[in-house]
């Protein structure tokens, strides 16, 4: 339930998402991640009311670096930074669910969700930093790609098959997002 007119609810997530990417422009400063992860929260809550599920959904979005210093594959800056891309996938997840309940019309697949929970997987079962490391780096590829359009067939099938090969569970994930890839490019293909 929307506390707010639906439009100025669309317009406070989208300044949120405004001063995030300004951010993902920046070097990134754990205080000014959770700074903004603070107010984005605030705004939620003032949104949805203080229990609602997306409020909820968005504080389980983890902005620390735990123990991935110490092995040195990952930055504390990338743990952020990561943490910035799962929050701006829930927003405009958010975002495009809201305006779809509000019109009574099923929205397309919701690909930034999908990714959300591809991050959200990585962070809690995978726990080899190093397998992490690739992983993220072929789901961050494919995001892109898929929505830019400046990813080929054959690239594609290279992320799925070193995915599916290095973790099942996310393979699972990518179902969806396959299929939704293929119809859009027009170019239905199997993936092997």
């Amino acid at each position: 339930m929307i506390l707010y007119d639906l439009e100025q609810a669309i317009g406070a997530i989208e300044d949120s998402l405004e001063e995030l990417d300004k951010l993902l422009e920046l070097s990134m400063s754990p205080e000014k991640a959770i700074q903004w992860k603070d107010k984005t929260l605030d705004t939620l809550k003032l949104i949805f009311g203080e229990n609602s599920g997306y409020v909820k959904d968005f504080q389980a979005i983890e902005f620390h670096a735990e123990g991935l210093l110490l092995i040195g594959t990952f930055k504390e800056e990338d743990e952020y930074r990561f943490a910035m891309e799962d929050a701006k996938s829930f927003l405009i997840a958010l975002m495009d669910e809201i305006e779809s309940e509000s019109r009574n019309t099923p929205g397309l697949m919701d690909m930034e969700q999908a990714f959300a929970e591809m991050r959200h997987y990585l962070t809690e079962y995978v726990k080899d930093p190093l397998m992490k490391d690739k992983l993220s780096f072929r789901i961050t590829r494919l995001r892109q790609g898929m929505l830019t359009g400046d990813i080929s067939t054959v690239e594609v099938k290279d992320h799925i098959k070193w995915i599916s090969d290095l973790d099942p569970g996310l393979f699972e994930r990518l179902a969806p997002l396959l299929t939704w890839y293929y119809l859009r490019s027009g170019n239905p293909t199997t993936v092997s």
